[in-house]
């Protein structure tokens, strides 16, 4: 059994991205959690819903939020994966984001666990699925302005890879964009249907009430 990391297919990212992008989530969540702790807690009852929002916001913790939602979004995708016989396990790493959101987008780092019979059923599936796989190549992997590709977009070169089981960990992207091909062209899973079938990750669990409470009284 192989146990390979590589990204997490179907998931674009979190920034910019209309399923996952939380800002109107995220603050229409935390006035509601605003006006709660007003309504509901005398230390609170005497500032104001806005003030109360405006530095809640500064002591959510993102990052952990983020991380907690991109394990919901991996055990979605992976599990569906698992469930036709494509992988045989799976563990959630964490979430890579840039340091810029120029050029690249978060991704999802996850340990796939593939056996001999995931890699039969792998190939298998790009051999019937060839003709629409090669397109998959051409476009996500053909160098344009303001785009280099990193990998080859002729589809035999990437038949070269996965032909062979112990080749799976010697380009840990092609794997992960072999599954992603699958996924949405096979699978017929996109991003809609993902957010779909997510466990909603609420932002209200990720705010530290002391840090809230220190700050609001240093406005007064």
């Amino acid at each position: 059994m192989l146990k390979i990391e590589t990204f997490v297919p179907v998931f674009t990212g979190y920034y910019g991205n209309l399923y996952w992008e939380t800002d109107n989530d995220e603050y229409l969540e935390a006035e509601y959690l605003a006006e709660g702790l007003v309504d509901n807690y005398e230390m609170f009852e005497n500032f104001d819903v806005d003030l109360i929002l405006e530095h809640l916001r500064e002591v959510i913790d993102y990052e952990e939020y983020h991380n907690d939602l991109g394990d919901e979004i991996t055990h979605v995708i992976c599990g569906e994966l698992e469930r036709e016989g494509y992988i045989s396990d799976f563990e959630y790493q964490d979430v890579e984001s840039p340091q810029f959101y120029n050029f690249r987008n978060d991704s999802l780092n996850v340990l796939l666990h593939i056996s001999k019979e995931n890699h039969k059923e792998i190939v298998n599936t790009l051999i019937r699925e060839k003709e629409w796989f090669s397109e998959y190549v051409k476009e996500n992997y053909t160098s344009r302005s303001g785009f280099i590709s990193y990998h080859s977009n002729e589809v035999d070169e990437w038949f070269d890879y996965i032909i062979d089981y112990d080749n799976l960990d010697d380009d840990l992207h092609k794997l992960g964009a072999i599954l992603d091909f699958i996924c949405q062209h096979v699978l017929e899973m996109d991003e809609s249907w993902v957010h779909e079938n997510v466990t909603y990750v609420h932002i209200g669990g990720y705010y530290d009430i002391d840090k809230l409470i220190k700050k609001l009284n240093s406005t007064l």
